[in-house]
């Protein structure tokens, strides 16, 4: 698996090197000129001491952590004035999440199947061209993607016992809604979970400390967002 891993990441690798004049960028690709103009915004914020401009991103349906990780990776870069690589290095970090996530998805096949079925699973995955076109540019979607499998991984772990595993698999999912907004879909999964007892039993047992528990993990993903929410307070 991992031999099959690092070749995808490869020609990934590959193929990323790709329209990396900022002129060019404005006209074929959009989004990553939208976000490598905000990268530039928070790196000077980070130069000049300015908190205000460091969590002034401007795409809020972006979330602050995906900035900040292309941000890290980026760093010098920026410093160095190396334009190219400040395009080239996020769809790295795309491509390193992309791959992150095969792998995820293998481990949690391997916990429901054999290897053979887990190999051509991630053989399906591989034959998306959504697979491809979105661990090729500097988008937050494998990001995303990433972290929410990886709670989902951490909740099979958990097996209902509601122990550190399921703690670990709420804290991925709050660093997937702190990537993109758009993983707010996910809450139900983290209602069912919490309840599937009740549902599969069809009663009330616990039900007053489920609740409890279903807050609890709820505010723990609230609070790992907070900080994109006090954003619109610092502008």
């Amino acid at each position: 698996m991992k031999l099959l891993i690092a070749i995808v990441f490869v020609i990934l690798a590959y193929v990323n090197y790709r329209h990396l004049n900022i002129g060019f960028l404005s006209l074929v690709e959009l989004d990553e000129y939208a976000f490598h103009h905000s990268l530039i915004n928070m790196f000077e914020g980070v130069m000049g001491l300015d908190l205000k401009k460091l969590f002034s991103y401007y795409l809020y349906s972006y979330g602050f952590i995906f900035f900040l990780i292309n941000l890290i990776f980026t760093f010098p870069f920026f410093l160095f004035e190396n334009t190219e690589m400040t395009i080239y290095i996020p769809r790295i970090v795309s491509s390193l999440f992309a791959v992150g996530s095969l792998f995820i998805i293998y481990k949690i096949s391997r916990k429901l199947t054999n290897n053979l079925s887990s190999y051509l699973i991630i053989l399906l995955v591989l034959s998306m061209p959504g697979f491809w076109r979105n661990a090729t540019w500097f988008h937050p979607d494998w990001m995303m993607t990433f972290f929410i499998l990886l709670s989902i991984f951490f909740y099979s772990k958990d097996e209902f016992n509601i122990k550190k595993y399921f703690w670990y698999g709420t804290l991925a999912f709050g660093f997937a809604i702190s990537t993109k907004l758009q993983a707010i879909t996910f809450y139900p999964f983290l209602f069912f979970y919490v309840f599937y007892e009740n549902f599969i039993l069809r009663n009330i047992y616990n039900l007053k400390s489920k609740i409890i528990l279903l807050i609890k993990a709820v505010s723990l993903t609230v609070i790992i967002f907070i900080g994109q929410i006090h954003i619109y307070f610092i502008r």
